[in-house]
């Protein structure tokens, strides 16, 4: 019968048997002697890395933005606008700068996001109200799909938009201001040092702008000049031990990947690699990259 250790006996799990032993060693004994004890930590078993993604659910909130291939254009020239603009000089002042542009657009998604949570709530209703009263008019039911819509729900995801809103102006005006301050100093004492050909957050958005246009007309040429093709990823092999249904049955995430049928220009090439380079391809046209290689 096994028997309980004992910590006593055990000088890992046992910080005063080593007078000796520092604090963040004691800890590591603790965390070995306990591991020892429960066996690993169990991990979901997943296809991709868990990470936080909280800005994906509205685009206001959290660290990261995060923003379809199609607005990253738009992001790149509001930035280039507002750097413009706002004139930095300096690591310190590029850092308020881009602060600045990040806030301007969470505030820009977020009128947009308020319209796409009600028309969102407004079409589920719709169908509840047209299955249920089939005969009524159209405006009756538009009527009472807003109604429906309009719940407790919908109100607190508004409310809840809202007050991320207030809190990015408030702290956009702060960022403001405090760059006008450090602006406003430096020129006093050192004079207006800007200038667009030195100026690298400028650069960095003109260069990225410039590219992410050029990438428009590269993805046509990819398009016209390539197949897809999707192919299911393999199981995890701890999921396929687990049970003989899970060999048989048909994994549910697949990998899009496009093949060339025929060679691509050594323009687009070029930009198919700058655009690597700076994480702007999708997944299908990152398996365009391994071929050109081969090549």
């Amino acid at each position: 019968m096994h028997q309980p250790s004992n910590p006593e006996s055990n000088p890992e799990s046992n910080p005063e048997s080593n007078p000796a032993s520092t604090p963040e060693q004691d800890l590591l004994a603790a965390l070995a002697a306990s591991q020892k004890t429960l066996g690993p930590t169990p991990r979901l078993v997943t296809q991709k890395p868990q990470v936080a993604m909280n800005a994906i659910k509205h685009q206001m909130t959290g660290q990261y933005l995060f923003m379809p291939a199609k607005e990253l254009a738009e992001y790149l020239d509001l930035g280039h606008q507002l750097i413009e603009e706002l004139r930095p000089v300096g690591m310190l002042e590029a850092q308020f700068a881009q602060r600045i542009v990040d806030a301007t657009w969470r505030l820009n998604r977020s009128g947009s996001l308020d319209c796409i949570a009600v028309n969102t709530r407004v079409a589920i209703a719709s169908r509840r109200v047209i299955a249920a009263n089939p005969g009524g008019s159209e405006e009756s039911h538009l009527v009472n799909s807003q109604a429906l819509a309009a719940n407790k729900e919908c109100v607190d995801l508004i409310e809840k938009l809202g007050r991320y809103s207030s809190r990015t102006q408030r702290d956009m005006e702060k960022t403001i201001a405090a760059l006008n301050a450090m602006k406003s100093s430096r020129i006093h004492k050192r004079g207006d040092q800007y200038s667009v050909e030195t100026c690298p957050v400028y650069a960095w958005y003109r260069k990225l702008s410039n590219l992410t246009d050029r990438l428009v007309e590269a993805r046509e040429e990819v398009q016209k000049k390539s197949v897809e093709e999707v192919t299911p990823k393999p199981a995890p092999a701890e999921a396929a031990s687990d049970s003989e249904q899970t060999t048989s049955a048909e994994p549910l995430i697949h990998k899009t990947t496009r093949r060339l049928v025929t060679p691509l220009t050594p323009e687009t090439e070029e930009i198919i690699r700058q655009a690597a380079c700076y994480g702007l391809l999708l997944e299908d046209e990152l398996s365009l990259l391994p071929q050109k290689a081969a090549a």
